[in-house]
């Protein structure tokens, strides 16, 4: 008995272990057509025959729709998919050993069925289906109590768990707009596999159609009667229709997809969706198109929505950017409801509308108004009003980001800064909330950031008078038996500004605090969690070279020349510096370019977010975000938030305290390398232009574009606005000095005893060095 619990429990780990390594090797674990290896030599129906991990010479003739979708996964997947699929190929041929219903399969198709078992088990995915689906004999190992045992796989399961959950949000929107009475919409799930789909959401308002190869369409059919028999309030089956996609391509001479559904019981003119979930990767380019021909030809007579975790590259698509998704679509008469990318494009998450159906807009109507709006973004994350501010340019009606979000403190010193030159204070009230005062207590005008925060409120280091939500004062020690109703309290407010904390930064309103506007904050599209390193850079230049240092492609080629390993490795260096090109785009956010080297897959996309960020990305799913915070002429910090796509890997690593300090260490000294290098080039522009006369941009070059444009915009709000920078407080404080007396009635009124007399203060200036430029006291508190 010892010895047989012993050989199933390695099964498992074994299956565990291709799984999760299969999903490492950013293979989809894909339910798709023709993935079902059929064993001509087994005679008995349930038992599975492994895939071929190699074979001198394939005879394309003579393989199965199974053979060639196996083949085709191996050359997407690499070797390592190869060996995955091997040894997950062998321990679910033992897992299903004994399956009574003569289960066939490909390793990946039942792959994801246990996935999603395991996932559903641990709380973290809703399918009540996918287990049931298992085998009776060796489910156990994924049941609710065994779970926990296998929980260090978790991680490996995202690609299962997030395609699931997004097929199924489009899905509940597209049945959102049924209306009882009418003919019951219609599912078709291409390449379904063992999805469980059709038989968790089945009901009176949806027919749902499958379409699968002809070798698994039978054992299918036993395996959902044995569930339905079990479950007779789900009695209803999916309709399926055994056929190979690659018969989609037009010179196939054999009927179109549509022609076999509308043979099976599709009805045209009823409200109609297609799901693909990791189909495309296996079929040739010509049967993609063949297959997206037909859906064309179909949603101009009737509302189709069509919904895609896959792979587009059958349609033209390599990258992962929305702006070169949404016209692959458009000319076949869709509009596009949602998209993001994974693995640099390799995979699409993406749901069109039709648009052309006889006029009829009802379902387009509904999903729009029911899914997040699409922003037409080349990058990940965008600044919501950016597009906005670069038709009226301003520095103030928007959100700046300050300061990291662990820097501010509940307990202790304040945190020191300035926006625009002006001196602010931040620090968290007893709720944890941060707060953002004028840095000059409303007393007697001494630096609040001096003081200390004691039980969520900041303690004024002069008198002690207290300051906590909003600035509100809430303690004046030397008048006792104050209460917060009372006038002089309500009187003795700090000024506050407009502060929120988002995406663990601290942002405040460059303008009113009555304007501030959170729907403005930037963000980043849903679905495409990452993980990211913060570093803070400060530079004693004005925050106008830095962003036009940044918005600048070329000079990383020359300046930086590969100076660090991830540059050189993307052929960032002197060697391809004449073998770059640029294109110039707009999108809905902003300007940029695409930047593109010969010979290599790289592609850099830059662009300007108006007021002050500069955004890079590309394929890879890398990106990175400088938000260049003007803290006083010639005094900037940038707050460098670098993404990078969450993975098996990653995700491991962020888990570990250790590795996540030695990851952040080594990005933080790459960071600071390249910084350098741009800083000895800015120092000297600053000189030249500044002091020199100098002209800023004399003869331009590749890219220059984009910097002139920036300068151009910079004007623009220069000539609307004026000067940002902060001179000096226009309140009733700033005038004490030319006040004789102090209003006595008004402080009797506290019944408290007050000096009379004149209050005279000197002019006070800033800390500034020979040349006058600003300087910050310590790096990390600018002030």
């Amino acid at each position: 008995m010892a010895s047989r619990s012993t050989m199933v429990v390695a099964i498992m780990a074994l299956a565990a272990f291709a799984t999760s390594a299969g999903a490492f090797t950013g293979t989809p674990s894909a339910r798709t057509l023709g993935q079902t290896p059929r064993s001509a030599t087994s005679s008995r129906q349930g038992l599975w025959r492994a895939p071929v991990v190699a074979s001198a010479v394939v005879d394309e003739s003579t393989q199965s729709g199974v053979d060639k979708v196996n083949e085709a996964s191996k050359k997407f997947g690499g070797p390592l998919s190869v060996v995955t699929d091997s040894l997950s190929g062998v321990a679910f041929a033992a897992l299903h050993a004994f399956d009574d219903c003569g289960v066939q399969d490909a390793a990946k198709n039942l792959r994801v069925l246990w996935t999603r078992a395991f996932l559903a088990n641990s709380g973290i995915l809703e399918d009540d289906v996918a287990y049931e689906l298992l085998p009776e004999s060796t489910r156990g190992f994924v049941s609710p109590a065994a779970v926990g045992a296998w929980s260090a796989f978790l991680p490996f399961c995202d690609w299962i768990k997030a395609r699931t959950e997004y097929l199924d949000m489009i899905l509940t929107n597209f049945l959102g707009n049924h209306v009882e009475g009418e003919e019951p919409y219609q599912v078709v799930v291409i390449g379904a596999g063992y999805d469980t789909r059709s038989l968790r959401r089945q009901g009176p308002n949806v027919n749902f159609y499958e379409v699968d190869l002809p070798e698994i369409v039978d054992g299918k059919g036993r395996l959902y009667s044995k569930y339905t028999n079990a479950h007779p309030e789900r009695s209803t089956l999916p309709t399926m229709i055994g056929m190979d996609l690659d018969e989609c391509r037009g010179d196939s001479g054999k009927p179109s997809i549509i022609d076999r559904l509308v043979e099976a019981g599709l009805k045209p003119g009823v409200p109609t969706m297609f799901t693909f979930e990791a189909v495309l990767f296996y079929l040739e380019p010509d049967a993609v198109q063949g297959l997206m021909n037909s859906l064309t030809d179909y949603g101009q007579k009737t509302e189709t929505v069509i919904a895609f975790t896959d792979s587009l590259k059958g349609l033209g698509v390599t990258k992962p950017f929305l702006p070169e998704v949404q016209p692959v679509f458009k000319e076949r008469g869709f509009e596009t409801l949602t998209h993001r990318a994974q693995w640099g494009g390799a995979v699409h998450f993406t749901s069109s509308v039709s648009t052309t159906a006889d006029g009829q807009t009802g379902l387009r109507d509904h999903m729009q108004s029911n899914l997040p709006p699409l922003i037409n973004s080349y990058a990940p994350q965008y600044t919501l009003n950016s597009g906005e501010l670069l038709k009226e340019p301003s520095f103030r009606n928007s959100w700046y980001a300050v300061t990291l979000s662990g820097e501010v403190p509940s307990e202790g010193t304040p945190y020191a800064t300035r926006l625009w030159g002006e001196p602010m204070v931040l620090f968290r009230d007893k709720n944890g909330e941060v707060q953002c005062l004028r840095d000059v207590c409303p007393h007697r005008a001494a630096p609040l950031s001096m003081g200390t925060v004691s039980e969520g409120s900041l303690k004024c280091m002069y008198h002690g008078w207290s300051f906590g939500k909003d600035g509100q004062c809430d303690d004046v020690p030397t008048m006792p038996g104050q209460t917060l109703d009372s006038g002089f309290l309500k009187s003795s407010c700090a000024t506050n500004y407009a502060v929120v904390e988002h995406e663990d930064l601290i942002w405040v309103w460059g303008g009113n605090v009555l304007e501030a506007d959170v729907t403005k904050l930037p963000t980043q599209r849903k679905g495409e969690e990452t993980l990211y390193v913060d570093t803070m850079l400060d530079y004693n230049v004005d925050w106008s070279y830095i962003v036009e240092n940044n918005l600048d492609s070329p000079h990383i080629y020359w300046l930086h020349d590969g100076s660090i390993p991830p540059l050189d490795s993307l052929g960032f260096n002197r060697d391809n510096v004449d073998r770059f090109t640029l294109r110039r785009f707009k999108d809905e956010i902003g300007v940029g370019h695409v930047g593109k080297t010969a010979d290599k897959s790289t592609t850099k996309i830059v662009r300007f977010d108006a007021p002050n960020i500069v955004r890079h990305c590309g394929v890879s799913g890398f990106s990175e975000e400088f938000h260049i915070v003007p803290i006083a002429p010639h005094r900037t910090r940038v707050l460098l938030r670098q993404h990078f796509p969450k993975g098996p890997i990653l995700n491991g690593v962020s888990k570990d305290p250790f590795l996540m300090f030695a990851f952040r260490k080594l990005m933080l000294w790459w960071n600071w390398n390249i910084a350098l290098e741009d800083y000895s080039v800015m120092q000297g522009q600053a000189h030249n232009i500044e002091d020199l006369g100098a002209d800023h941009i004399l003869r331009p070059g590749l890219g220059d574009d984009l910097i002139a444009e920036f300068y151009n915009w910079r004007q623009e709000a220069l000539r609307r606005e004026g000067n940002p920078y902060f001179a000096s407080w226009q309140g009733k404080g700033d005038k004490a000095d030319k006040v004789d007396k102090v209003d006595a009635a008004a402080m009797a009124a506290t019944d408290s005893e007050y000096e009379i007399g004149a209050n005279p203060r000197p002019l006070r200036r800033g800390p500034r060095s020979d040349d006058g430029r600003i300087w910050a006291s310590a790096p990390g508190a600018a002030s």
